[in-house]
């Protein structure tokens, strides 16, 4: 387990020389514990768990109508974890709070976490850590199906797109996916083409991905007149966050006249 500490404030109001930071609330120190922890076989074994993650800012003149929202985002979808409002300790101007987050010892988990002050008149000052929990992998990915044209006809001028997609699944959760790859490989030559293996994508936006999170894994490329006739095989794998590699399926792949 390891310990965070981050102080950041950002703030766009301005003030004369001597009105400076006077009244100005802001989170002056913020403080993840533990900010990374990791699960092993060895020491921990394949069960449900609850990590407890404290969360600790001190601040300088926080008003009445104050409080810190403290917002907790999965770092992979984006997606608002959770929410909560720190409370303030027995120590004035310290605010706590320790949140129980519920995983498995072969889940791995990212997550961005932001601090601000919130309220009627709050300022812009906030925080911002990270929190990492990382499991051991016990099953590996698997490649379900892989999906891509057997040729395609070079064209005269301009480009053409085609798709490599590839359907993964993780017992483990699509979270424990490191990566999807494709190697394209000569049939002439045997040798791997320069830039292979090649990622593909599950994000909505990279490599020509038609929509995100859905499991299916793509990569589009452009074909044009440059482009050698020939004959290539085609191997897809997963890696998981744990390293560990699904079985490799194989396809083909022509570029023909």
């Amino acid at each position: 387990m390891a310990f965070l500490s981050l102080g950041f404030i950002a703030c766009d109001q301005t003030a004369g020389p001597d009105e400076i930071f006077q009244d100005t609330s802001a989170i002056v120190n913020f403080e993840i514990t533990p900010s990374e922890v990791n699960f092993t076989s060895a020491n921990d074994g394949i069960k449900d768990t609850t990590v407890q993650v404290s969360f600790e800012a001190s601040t300088i003149n926080l008003g009445n109508d104050e409080q810190l929202t403290l917002s907790v985002f999965n770092r992979s979808t984006d997606e608002l974890v959770l929410q909560r409002t720190l409370t303030e300790s027995s120590t004035a101007n310290l605010y706590e709070e320790t949140i129980p987050f519920e995983t498995k010892t072969t889940f791995f988990s990212d997550y961005i976490v932001y601090l601000r002050i919130s309220g009627d008149n709050s300022s812009t000052s906030y925080a911002q850590g990270k929190l990492k929990i990382s499991g051991f992998s016990v099953v590996p990915p698997t490649i379900i199906s892989v999906n891509n044209p057997e040729s395609i006809i070079r064209p005269n001028q301009g480009n053409r797109a085609v798709a490599f997609q590839a359907k993964v699944f993780d017992d483990e959760g699509m979270d424990t996916i490191e990566g999807v790859y494709m190697r394209l490989i000569s049939q002439q030559t045997g040798s791997e083409v320069s830039g292979s293996p090649f990622q593909l994508y599950d994000d909505g936006d990279n490599g020509g991905d038609p929509a995100a999170n859905d499991s299916t894994f793509t990569l589009g490329l452009q074909i044009n007149s440059s482009n050698q006739l020939q004959d290539y095989d085609l191997e897809y794998f997963a890696i998981d966050r744990g390293g560990l590699v699904s079985d490799t399926v194989k396809s083909t792949f022509s570029i023909i006249e």
